[in-house]
């Protein structure tokens, strides 16, 4: 903490330095998380038969926003296993990150792409919604501080809101004229 005396008061300035090893792994996750989904595509584009199965376990109509519950017989294509994996990681990773830090990686904290690398892993932990709405919260908080950027506490918000069957609030998660929602927000 820096303090100057102006004006015979002292003003105190608090002082945080961004953690590069923090900024490094939280990109090294997100990089794990990309990679994982950019393959999920291709595996997709390239076979019918399981572009059809998942689509069916996607359609917001049948389905939880985000998460892929292989319920078709015989064994999951071995990326969807994958991107499990990397999810569940990564997740317990960000725990334990949020943990240390006491909450949200501020980009201040983890710089501008660290703190969007968070709020991906964020978005992409969809098996566990009470985690996502804690999330949501701190969030919150940082947008409030200019710690975090809008348009992520947007995209949370709408990807929560459709998990509930709601339609989305702000808009950035395209769902069917005839989405029907439990309840409106």
């Amino acid at each position: 903490m820096d303090s100057t005396k102006t004006g015979g008061k002292i003003a105190a300035t608090l002082t945080v330095e961004m953690d590069q090893a923090l900024r490094l792994r939280l990109l090294s996750l997100v990089q794990d998380d990309q990679s994982v989904r950019h393959r999920l595509t291709r595996h997709r584009g390239s076979d019918p038969d399981v572009r059809a199965k998942l689509d069916s376990l996607t359609d917001p109509h049948a389905s939880d926003i985000g998460v892929i519950y292989w319920t078709y017989p015989g064994p999951a294509p071995p990326v969807v296993l994958e991107m499990h994996e990397v999810d569940r990681r990564s997740l317990a990773e960000l725990r334990e990150v949020m943990r240390r830090l006491g909450g949200w990686p501020w980009r201040s904290l983890a710089g501008d792409d660290g703190a969007e690398a968070a709020w991906l892993i964020v978005l992409h932990a969809d098996r566990d919604r009470p985690f996502q709405r804690r999330c949501l919260t701190l969030l919150k908080a940082a947008v409030a501080t200019g710690e975090a950027e809008p348009w992520q506490l947007e995209r949370l918000e709408d990807r929560l809101d459709v998990a509930e069957r709601c339609k989305p609030r702000h808009g950035t998660i395209p769902v069917p004229e005839d989405f029907e929602p439990i309840r409106h927000s």
